[in-house]
């Protein structure tokens, strides 16, 4: 069986109950990984470690901006 980490990231509407995926964009992008946990605020992301094959991933924090509709 082949492991596979895939770069791509949705964003949970809690009103509504459903997932859209985010198109991603900037000069710093988080390394694919598994095994990592995620944390948002309202404009930034922190990642904490995960890992890729072999390699693991030290934590990071992202700043982000979500445009979307407020439905």
């Amino acid at each position: 069986m082949k492991t596979v980490a895939l770069n791509d990231l949705h964003l949970l509407n809690l009103k509504n109950k459903t997932w859209m995926s985010l198109a991603i964009f900037g000069e710093e992008l988080p390394q694919q990984r598994w095994g990592h946990t995620l944390v948002a605020s309202s404009k930034k992301l922190l990642i904490f470690g995960g890992m890729h094959l072999k390699n693991y991933y030290d934590s990071s924090v992202y700043e982000v901006q979500i445009d979307h509709d407020n439905s």
